[in-house]
């Protein structure tokens, strides 16, 4: 069981107040999260779990969340200097690099949107969502999935080839608790120094697998492919097709044709 009471602790540092709601098993955390919000919950609001039994992932995907992982959302009330929502999800896949890097000595890069990758493998998953009352936004909860602790057995069968943990790749158990608040540190930092987020995409850049690669993105049903070459200022990617055209791409799924997915 993750120790609120030691989470707390490695909290101190953090300069704002932070209620904490930590549990053993739930859903997901992003719904817990997002009914706290409804219901008024301030920024900075924690929700974290040892296990998910219906954790989500983007576009309505199961993510498989064993104990040994670390998955939790965050309650943010976006800054009205932000010109895009999206770039809260980048914003937190470029934290939760650095804290990897930093905790565990791996490489870490990302996969637009929202996977973070270890040796070619997904390690990381993240999942954005508004909330929204009369079409004003209420807020927005960010929630991520950490393969931190977990071991080989413990993913299903038709993902181990193409996921991995921290553990798998250092061969070393990772404190949950320090890792979490290691996170939320950073992410305060962030918003604290730069609240519009308009270094985010410079930084996402530098750690992007897909910029370069020959992808395939999956639109509402049609299919575009070509080069993804750069990302715009509001987070979306920009793709070059074989006639020379471009195209903008701010959802959906995409694919890399050569390399890990």
């Amino acid at each position: 069981m993750i120790d609120k009471e030691r989470l707390l602790s490695n909290l101190l540092t953090s300069s704002a107040q932070h209620r904490v709601e930590v549990f053993d098993i739930v859903d997901s955390t992003n719904t817990i999260a997002k009914g706290l919000l409804s219901q008024g919950a301030g920024h900075g609001t924690l929700v974290v779990a040892e296990a998910q039994t219906h954790g989500r992932g983007r576009l309505g995907r199961a993510w498989h969340s064993p104990k040994g992982g670390l998955y939790f959302s965050l309650v943010l009330l976006p800054s009205s200097e932000v010109v895009s929502l999206p770039l809260y999800g980048l914003m937190v896949a470029c934290v939760i690099r650095e804290v990897i890097h930093k905790k565990s000595g791996l490489e870490c890069m990302l996969k637009w949107p929202n996977d973070l990758l270890v040796s070619n493998r997904k390690v990381c998953g993240i999942l954005s969502e508004l909330v929204t009352d009369d079409e004003r936004i209420k807020g927005l909860v960010v929630g991520a999935g950490i393969n931190v602790n977990t071991l080989p057995n413990m993913f299903p069968e038709e993902i181990r080839s193409h996921a991995t943990s921290l553990r798998i790749e250092t061969g070393k158990e990772h404190n949950l608790e320090e890792f979490l608040a290691a996170i939320v540190v950073a992410l305060e930092s962030w918003l604290v120094e730069c609240p519009s987020l308009s270094n985010v995409v410079s930084v996402y850049r530098t750690h992007c697998l897909t910029l370069g690669k020959q992808v395939v993105a999956r639109i509402h049903g049609t299919e575009l492919v070509g080069i993804a070459f750069d990302i715009e200022r509001d987070g979306s990617l920009l793709i070059r097709d074989d006639a020379g055209r471009t195209h903008r791409v701010n959802s959906g799924e995409v694919t890399h044709l050569r390399g890990c997915d």
